[in-house]
């Protein structure tokens, strides 16, 4: 099974966006950060505080 829970497209500015997901399972499960870069200076993607 796979669930989008965050999705970021586009200019988001020059600020850090929040998001928060809370997981809860008694079986294992796999989390997966993806992330398209783009091709100038515009194109960063960064993942803070895991």
């Amino acid at each position: 099974m796979t669930l989008i829970c965050i999705y970021f497209s586009g200019n988001l500015g020059n600020r850090w966006r929040y998001g928060h997901v809370t997981v809860s399972s008694n079986d294992p499960y796999q989390i997966a950060f993806e992330g398209v870069v783009g091709s100038s200076f515009q194109g960063d993607i960064a993942v803070d505080d895991i």
